[in-house]
C-alpha cells in the first residue's frame, strides 16, 4: 500500500507546484539590438592595431610579431573570432597566423574599433562563436552640399627604443555625391634595444596605399577601391 501512496503523492505535488509557477507573473526581455563595446583611438601611436584590443573588457591579444597581434576575447581566440574591416570579413592566411586579419588595418588609418559582446549575431558572423571585431577605417566624409571640398589627416609618430618610424596621409575631394580618396602609409621599426643588448628579430616594415571613389545617392553608397598592403618584416619575436 505505500509503494501506491507514493508515487501520488509526488504527482499531486507536481500538479501544485506546476500551478503555482503558472499562476505567476511571466517578465519578457525584448532585445532590440546588439550592444557593441568600442576602443577609442585617440592619440594611439601604436603601430599594432591589436593594441586598441586591450582597451576593451575582456579582450586581449597573442602575439606572433610586432605587426601580428591574433584578437582573443573571453578566452577564444584565431578563426573563432571574426574579423571585419570597413564591411569585409577578413581571415588568417601564411602559417601559424602570421598574417593575421588585423594585420589589414594600421592603427593610424583606423576610424572605428568595435567588438560584439558576447556571441555575435548571424548578420554579423557566422561560426564565430568567440564574438566578432568589427574594424572602420578613414576613408575621408561627402559634404553636405554640391560645392567641391577637400580634407585630410596627417599622422607622425617617431619611438627611440626601436627606431621606429610611422608616416600615414590621408586626403579626400568630395561633395554631396561623389568622393575621391587617396591614403598612403609607411612603417619602420628597427629590434628593439635595451640596456643589456637588443631583442632580435623584432624589427618590421609595411607599406600601404588605397584608392578609392564613392557615389552616395539617397540612402545608398556605391564604392570601389584598389589597396595594396605590402609587409617585409613582420617583427617575429623569439620563443621563450
Amino acid at each position: 500500500m505505500l509503494i501506491q501512496v507514493l508515487p501520488l503523492t509526488a504527482l499531486t505535488i507536481f500538479i501544485f507546484s506546476n500551478t503555482a509557477y503558472s499562476a505567476e507573473e511571466v517578465h519578457v526581455v525584448d532585445v532590440t539590438q546588439t550592444h557593441m563595446l568600442e576602443s577609442n583611438n585617440e592619440n594611439n601611436v601604436a603601430a599594432d592595431a591589436g593594441q586598441l584590443l586591450k582597451n576593451v573588457a575582456g579582450t586581449n591579444i597573442n602575439k606572433n610579431g610586432r605587426l601580428t597581434s591574433i584578437a582573443q576575447y573571453r578566452g577564444m581566440y584565431g578563426d573563432r573570432i571574426n574579423t571585419a574591416i570597413d564591411g569585409m570579413a577578413i581571415t588568417s592566411g601564411g602559417p601559424n597566423a602570421m598574417d593575421a586579419p588585423l594585420h589589414y588595418a594600421p592603427t593610424p588609418l583606423i576610424s572605428s574599433l568595435s567588438i560584439y559582446r558576447g556571441i555575435a549575431s548571424i548578420n554579423a558572423a557566422q561560426q564565430a562563436i568567440g564574438g566578432a571585431i568589427v574594424v572602420e577605417t578613414r576613408q575621408g566624409a561627402f559634404s553636405d552640399n554640391d560645392r567641391w571640398q577637400s580634407n585630410g589627416t596627417l599622422n607622425a609618430s617617431y619611438s627611440s627604443v626601436s627606431s621606429a618610424n610611422n608616416l600615414s596621409l590621408l586626403t579626400a575631394v568630395s561633395n554631396n555625391r561623389h568622393k575621391v580618396f587617396i591614403s598612403a602609409l609607411t612603417q619602420r621599426g628597427d629590434d628593439y634595444h635595451y640596456p643589456g643588448g637588443k631583442v632580435a628579430p623584432s624589427e618590421y616594415s609595411r607599406d600601404r596605399v588605397e584608392l578609392a571613389y564613392a557615389l552616395q545617392q539617397q540612402q545608398q553608397t556605391f564604392s570601389l577601391s584598389y589597396m595594396d598592403n605590402a609587409t617585409d618584416d613582420a617583427g617575429p619575436l623569439p620563443c621563450q
